[in-house]
C-alpha cells in the first residue's frame, strides 16, 4: 500500500513524528498529497515538530505568552493582570498555530543574540572555540547543551521581565492615587534631555519618597517582597522540578555550605537554571560594559527587516524589535529597538513609563535606602532583585557582599560578565577561576525601614 494512499490523519500523524521541522518539511515535499495535508496543517506540524527541533521550545512559549498578555492589555491601556495568569508552558495548554508562529519569530531573535554574544564577547568568542570547533567530534551533544540552556535562559529572562511588568509599572500610575505628589515625573523624558541641571533634578525627593512605599522601589525590604515576586518565583521553582541536567556537572555547581529551603537535589538543578539566566540577563541589560545587543537609531534599517515585541527585564516596558534576515549578521546589524507608542488618550500606563530602567537607575543611586551590605560595597542592581528572591527564598543563598563591588577590576560581577572561561556556565558548571556571586545566608538580621 502507497504511503501516498493513507488516510490524511494518517499522514498528518507521520509529520508530526518528524524529528526536525526540515525533515517534516521535506517529507512534504515528496508529493502534491503530502505537502497538501502539510500546508492545511503547517502549524499543528511545526508545533509537535518544534519541541524536538527548536532549543528550549517550552521556554520560547512561555515567553510568547507572558509578552502576548502585556501587550494585548497595554493596546488597551491596561495593566495586565494580577495576579499573572501562570502556569504558560506547553502542559497547560497545547500551543496554537499563531503560538507557533511567534516562537519562529522569537528563536529567530534569540539565533540573533547568540551570533552577537558568539562574536562579541569575550565567553562569547571563548565558547565558539572551547567547545564548539575544539569538540567537533562531540559536537552535536555538547553544542546543543550549550545551545539549549543559553536559548532557555534567554526565553526565562524575557518572560521575567513581562510577568513582572505590572508589579514596576502599576506604582506610577496616575489614577486613584490622592498622595500622588504634584507633577509625578511629569515632562520626564524633557528632564533626560538636561540631566545635570541642580534647578530640575531627574527626581524630586518628594517622587523618590513617593515611590519608596513600594517594595519593588525599596530594594532591601524583602519581608516585604514575596507579593512582588513570590508568584513567579514559586512557578520556577515549579518548572524546575522535572528538569533533567544535560551535563551531570553542573550539579557541582550548588555550594556543598548552603542550605537549601527546597529539596538539595532539586536546589542543584534551580541553581545552575538561575545563574544561567542571571548572566542572560546581564548580557542583555549591557550590564558593566558588555558589547551592545540593541541600538535605538539605525542609519542601515532595511537591512532590518523581521520584527518580534518583548517585554525586556529592567525596563518592563514593551519594546518592537527589528532584526536581520540572517541572524549570523547580526554581530556586524545588532537589533533596532523602539518602545511602542501609548493609547494616551485612554491608558492606564503613565507617560514615563517607557524610562523605567533610568527611573530604577536613579533609585538605586540617589534615593537614601539603606544599604545592608556596607558603605564599602555596591547593593544589587535593581533588575536582579528577582534573583536575590529566589536565591534567598529557595537556595539558601543571597548575593555576596562584594559581588557588585565597584572599585576592584578583578571584582566578582565583572569576571561574571566578561571572563572567556564563563561560557562553561551553559555546560559544565561555574569555572574555579572566576568567584562565585553568592553567599550563604548568615544572620543579617530584619529590615528597618528608614529613608533619607
Amino acid at each position: 500500500m502507497p504511503i501516498t494512499s493513507l488516510p490524511a490523519e494518517s499522514l498528518l500523524l507521520i509529520l508530526q513524528s518528524c524529528d526536525s521541522i526540515s525533515q517534516a518539511i521535506a517529507f512534504s515535499s515528496t508529493c502534491k498529497r503530502i505537502h497538501s495535508v502539510y500546508s492545511s496543517n503547517i502549524y499543528t506540524v511545526l508545533g509537535r515538530c518544534g519541541q524536538r527541533d527548536i532549543p528550549a521550545f517550552s521556554e520560547a512559549i512561555m515567553a510568547v505568552r507572558a509578552t502576548k498578555i502585556v501587550v494585548e492589555h497595554f493596546k488597551k491601556g491596561q495593566f495586565p493582570p494580577a495576579p499573572f495568569p501562570l502556569p504558560l508552558d506547553v502542559d497547560a495548554q497545547e500551543p496554537s498555530s499563531d503560538e507557533v508562529r511567534q516562537v519562529l519569530d522569537w528563536e529567530h531573535l534569540i539565533r540573533c543574540i547568540e551570533d552577537i554574544c558568539l562574536h562579541n564577547t569575550e565567553w562569547g568568542r571563548q565558547c565558539y572555540y572551547s567547545i564548539y570547533e575544539a569538540n567537533s567530534d562531540k559536537r552535536p551533544s555538547k553544542w546543543f547543551t550549550w545551545r539549549q540552556n543559553f536559548h532557555r535562559s534567554m526565553y526565562q529572562s524575557f518572560m521575567i521581565g513581562a510577568v513582572l511588568c505590572r508589579q514596576y509599572q502599576e506604582p506610577l500610575a496616575p489614577s486613584n492615587k490622592d498622595d500622588l505628589p504634584e507633577h509625578f515625573l511629569e515632562n520626564f523624558d524633557k528632564r533626560l534631555d538636561d540631566p545635570h541641571n541642580p534647578e530640575k533634578p531627574l527626581m524630586t525627593s518628594s517622587e523618590m519618597a513617593y515611590l519608596l512605599k513600594y517594595p519593588v522601589f525599596n530594594f532591601e525590604a524583602y519581608d516585604d517582597q514575596h507579593p512582588v515576586y513570590g508568584q513567579l518565583a514559586d512557578f520556577l521553582r515549579q518548572q524546575t522540578e522535572n528538569h533533567q541536567p544535560f551535563e551531570s556537572e553542573i550539579l557541582d555547581m550548588y555550594p556543598e555550605d548552603a542550605t537549601p529551603e527546597i529539596d538539595r537535589d532539586h536546589a542543584k538543578v534551580l541553581y545552575p537554571e538561575m545563574v544561567q539566566c542571571l548572566l542572560s540577563s546581564m548580557t542583555l541589560l549591557e550590564f558593566e560594559g558588555a558589547p551592545k545587543i540593541f541600538k535605538e537609531e539605525d542609519e542601515k534599517a532595511e537591512e532590518l527587516s523581521r520584527e518580534v515585541t518583548i517585554v525586556p527585564l529592567g525596563l518592563f516596558y514593551p519594546e518592537r524589535i527589528t532584526m536581520p534576515t540572517n541572524p549570523r549578521t547580526a554581530h556586524k546589524t545588532l537589533l533596532l529597538k523602539q518602545p511602542l507608542s501609548q493609547n494616551k488618550k485612554s491608558t492606564t500606563w503613565h507617560p514615563s513609563s517607557q524610562f523605567m530602567n533610568i527611573i530604577l537607575e536613579i533609585m538605586h543611586s540617589s534615593s537614601g535606602q539603606p544599604n545592608h551590605y556596607g558603605e564599602e560595597y555596591q547593593t544589587p542592581p535593581p533588575p536582579l532583585q528577582v534573583f536575590q528572591y529566589v536565591a534567598r527564598t529557595f537556595l539558601g543563598l543571597r548575593f555576596s557582599d562584594d559581588a557588585f563591588e565597584d572599585e576592584d577590576v578583578e571584582a566578582a560581577h565583572k569576571l561574571f560578565m566578561h571572563h572567556p572561561l564563563i561560557c562553561g556556565i551553559f555546560l559544565d558548571g561555574w569555572p574555579d577561576l572566576i568567584p562565585t556571586m553568592f553567599d550563604t545566608l548568615d544572620g543579617e538580621g530584619e529590615y528597618d525601614a528608614y529613608y533619607a
